[in-house]
């Protein structure tokens, strides 16, 4: 009798692997992306999103903006690099460190920047379409398209 429960649980357990492997093998895989190619969200999925800065970082960023806007150059530049001590990998940083350099006609060194920060947005969102922005931005600005 425990022979014969062995041999039925032997065999449900064949039974399993096979049909556990044959639906494996049923997956459809999606379309391929490139590397390095933003992947656009499937229908009904949500965008992506940016993970949020800490409160001191979006402070400094905010301050920054102010000091390109009222043309304090030095000082804008200064509070950038304090806020990437705090947030390193935050893409809005590079990307206001980008525009800080078009603001002063340092095209080349502009769109390196906006590629920092577009190599740390999220593929898809607005924040990578604001970088690929600055940087056709700057490769126009470069070429005297002012």
């Amino acid at each position: 009798m425990v022979a014969r429960r062995r041999q039925l649980s032997a065999s449900a357990l064949v039974s399993a692997v096979l049909v556990a492997g044959g639906l494996a093998g049923c997956t459809v895989p999606g379309p391929a992306v490139p590397p390095g190619e933003p992947r656009a969200p499937a229908p009904g999925e949500p965008a992506p999103r940016e993970v949020p800065m800490s409160a001191a970082a979006d402070a400094l960023l905010t301050q920054s903006r102010n000091e390109r806007r009222t043309g304090d150059y030095a000082r804008a530049a200064a509070t950038l690099e304090r806020a990437l001590r705090i947030e390193p990998a935050a893409p809005a940083i590079w990307l206001e460190l980008a525009r800080l350099e078009l603001a002063q006609g340092r095209y080349a060194r502009a769109e390196q920047l906006a590629r920092k920060a577009e190599s740390l947005a999220v593929p898809g969102s607005a924040m990578a379409g604001e970088c690929h922005t600055t940087v056709a931005e700057a490769r126009r600005m470069a070429q005297g398209g002012g």
